[in-house]
């Protein structure tokens, strides 16, 4: 068993600004210390929230919890990076190795934060919906897939595909 590593409020507050970097307002956590949770912002979650977060992810002694309250967009871009730089603190990124993701079930369209109320495409509006043209009349357009791909290495797309495979119903 490995000794738990808590991060320092240095590293926290390095953390709080890179968020900030991608336009994050600040960054929510919860971390796990061996006399209880501790948080900043407690006083506005209340015990019985924060517990139900802890509960939900499963976080035990050692770990942390980050998490943002904002647009969707900002809060993916601020908590992959914050998700990014953890990894590099920890060594849990090996600049020695590739590391290859195949991403699938992308999202046909998404709600526009440009115009709120308006279903725009959410990656490629040249993707043959999944499922074929049948599902733009069968299915609701956010549940939706692109019959597409990517294929990445080590973070970075290197490949984009139509998929030749349609599966959604």
């Amino acid at each position: 068993m490995t000794a738990a590593i808590f991060f320092s409020r240095s590293v926290i507050d390095e953390l709080t600004e890179l968020a900030k970097s991608k336009e994050a307002k600040g960054l929510a956590y919860i971390q796990m210390r061996p006399e209880g949770p501790a948080s900043p912002i407690n006083k506005f979650l209340g015990d019985e929230l924060m517990n139900k977060i802890i509960a939900e992810v499963g976080a035990k002694t050692g770990d942390i919890i980050f998490f943002g309250a904002d647009k969707f967009r900002t809060v993916c871009a601020a908590l992959g990076a914050v998700r990014s730089k953890c990894a590099e603190i920890l060594g849990l990124k090996d600049p020695k190795k590739i590391a290859f993701a195949w991403i699938i079930d992308f999202p046909m369209y998404s709600m526009s934060e440009i115009e709120p109320g308006k279903v725009d495409f959410e990656h490629n509006p040249f993707s043959m919906p999944d499922g074929g043209l049948e599902a733009l009349e069968k299915i609701e357009p956010l549940k939706i897939k692109a019959s597409q791909y990517d294929l990445a290495c080590n973070g970075f797309e290197i490949l984009s595909a139509p998929s030749a495979i349609t599966t959604q119903k």
